[in-house]
């Protein structure tokens, strides 16, 4: 063969293996962004504590630690019959005890906060690498190798995946690396006629709850799916899921003594405002998954024309997971009365359904066949400012995460909604005129030194805790021109308990709280504000007397316009 010829066919090779090189290069960039930002959330703080007690100790327990001292650096604690846990779910902290171990074999202690925030950023970007790497093999399933890459690379640098998955180590990572697992095993055993691997599929499923519990909803849609080809090894799933889960509810009987851990308990759903939380999670400028995302917005459409034109029955089963079971996860998490999820950058408690949606999209545009040119056009298009959003807003810009903060969004979730201040597109003037609005309103942070504290604690990781069962701030307000009847209370409760608050001898609101962050939007009678001073009453009403039950973080005032 002429030397020419020889050139011209390596050439042709290393041009069919090119794709390799986007994959290489976006798994580059993801390590680089997992180097240089970490936003070291506050939720994410006891995560890697419980696994170093895991292999060191063999407990979950953080009894060891000074509970006051934890709580001073913010580590999310709950305390149940006399034990110290973390308040977050156990399946990332087992998950992460690996990178734990060999953290510490290098001397690397996770209760530094350095160590911590390294170790929580190299698991982050491995988990998001996997991603990559897993949605390649899924979409290999549908497309060629070279659109199947850059589909791929747009479906983690566009989403939540990056954003949120890069941000720190949230119980979300590993949570959709074991969804996807599952996803990818289940669906390649049915597309290319091969054994599906039960234990892994039916072991993936468990871990992904164990990681996040609203992820119970991808099992019955994901084992339909199999159960539709395969009825044996539907079952067979289905079986290993059952065991792993009746051993979790034995061991947290043994450690809790009660079934499931409180985190997992479904009480943690409520009724709150569903059409908006809905709404928003989807279309809204902050939190809105098509806003983020805007390639995404592509699948419920192209499902609907496939579905009406092609009649094709496997695509109908794919939908089972592609779609449903998003849709259903979706009308899930809006009836979570924290539903926008605090300090977050966009869509996060979308996150965990992202792996159907991909599924859906790749399915799709196989089907497409002689009509993809015009919708690739798109994907890339969208893609791109997809992109741009999800790493470049959420990682160099510093104002997105700002928005969060200044002001408190889990104080003032309005903002949420409001597109005159989108989080995808905040900067530097539209924080400013936000911050010259928001000065119409009072805000009395726990560290305020102008109400009077009684029976709190001083300030400690942004909350002041009761040191009775009845605390009180004094509120003195001049006379002419009182405040409207509205309070809105941000604070924190350890453990499932009954709280009540009483302004002037009137009781003003009366609730119960599984534990944690909690938001109260309170209303009532402007006419029981009095000039000069007010009494606002805090009391723990199960447990009188009992100090660091509740965490006031701020108080605010809504002055009449």
């Amino acid at each position: 063969m002429p030397s020419t010829q020889r050139a011209w066919t390596h050439a042709l090779r290393a041009q069919r293996h090119a794709w390799l090189l986007v994959l290489i290069a976006a798994s580059v960039a993801i390590a680089w962004i997992a180097s240089s930002y970490c936003h070291s959330a506050g939720d994410t703080k006891g995560t890697l504590l419980v696994s170093q007690e895991i292999v060191q100790h063999g407990s979950v327990r953080l009894d060891r630690y000074d509970e006051a001292e934890l709580r001073r650096f913010g580590y999310p604690l709950s305390r149940k019959n006399g034990h110290l846990y973390d308040f977050f779910p156990l399946g990332t902290p087992l998950l992460s005890t690996p990178f734990v171990a060999v953290a510490n074999l290098f001397g690397l202690n996770v209760y530094d906060h350095h160590d911590d925030d390294a170790v929580q950023m190299t698991i982050a970007a491995t988990v998001v690498v996997a991603m990559l790497w897993l949605l390649f093999g899924m979409a290999r399933l549908f497309l060629d190798p070279w659109p199947a890459a850059g589909i791929a690379v747009v479906c983690v640098l566009g989403t939540s995946v990056t954003s949120t998955g890069l941000s720190s180590l949230f119980s979300h990572d590993f949570a959709a690396l074991a969804a996807t697992v599952a996803i990818y095993l289940a669906v390649r055993g049915i597309r290319q006629g091969t054994r599906v691997r039960v234990i892994l599929v039916g072991g993936c499923l468990f871990l992904a709850y164990l990681c996040r519990p609203t992820m119970s909803l991808l099992a019955p849609f994901l084992l339909l799916y199999v159960f539709l080809y395969r009825r044996i090894a539907a079952v067979q799933c289905g079986a290993v899921l059952a065991a792993l889960l009746v051993g979790f509810m034995l061991w947290s009987q043994h450690e809790y003594g009660q079934w499931l851990p409180n985190y997992y308990l479904p009480q943690r759903l409520s009724p709150t405002d569903f059409a908006t939380a809905a709404w928003q999670d989807l279309f809204g400028p902050s939190r809105g998954l098509f806003v983020f995302s805007p390639f995404l917005a592509l699948v419920p459409p192209l499902a609907l024309l496939l579905v009406l034109v092609r009649r094709d029955r496997d695509y109908l089963c794919t939908l089972l997971v592609g779609l449903a079971w998003p849709i259903v996860h979706w009308l899930a998490i809006a009836r979570f009365p924290h539903w926008w999820a605090g300090w977050s950058f966009g869509p996060r408690l979308m996150f965990d359904c992202l792996p159907g949606l991909f599924l859906a999209l790749f399915h799709s545009l196989h089907l497409l066949r002689g009509s993809r040119a015009w919708v690739y056009a798109l994907i890339a298009v969208l893609g791109a400012f997809s992109i741009y959003v999800n790493v470049y807003q959420a990682f160099v810009n510093p104002y997105p995460m700002r928005w969060n903060a200044e002001p408190n969004v889990d104080d003032y979730p309005e903002y949420v909604s409001d597109w005159r201040y989108p989080q995808f597109l905040h900067d530097a003037e539209r924080h400013r005129r936000r911050l010259d609005e928001f000065k119409r309103i009072l805000e009395l942070p726990s560290d305020s030194p102008d109400p009077m504290f009684s029976g709190f604690s001083p300030p400690r990781g942004g909350l002041r805790w009761n040191t009775t069962g009845s605390s009180t701030i004094r509120l003195p307000l001049p006379p002419g021109n009182l405040p409207e009847g509205r309070l809105l209370v941000a604070g924190h409760l350890s453990g499932d308990h009954a709280l009540r608050i009483v302004l002037n001898g009137h009781v003003i609101y009366e609730g119960r709280h599984v534990g944690g962050h909690m938001r109260l939007p309170i209303t009532f009678d402007p006419a029981w504000f009095v000039a000069g001073d007010n009494v606002l009453a805090f009391e723990v009403t199960d447990a009188p007397g009992k100090p660091d039950l509740f965490g006031l973080a701020s108080l605010s005032v809504f002055p009449h316009p």
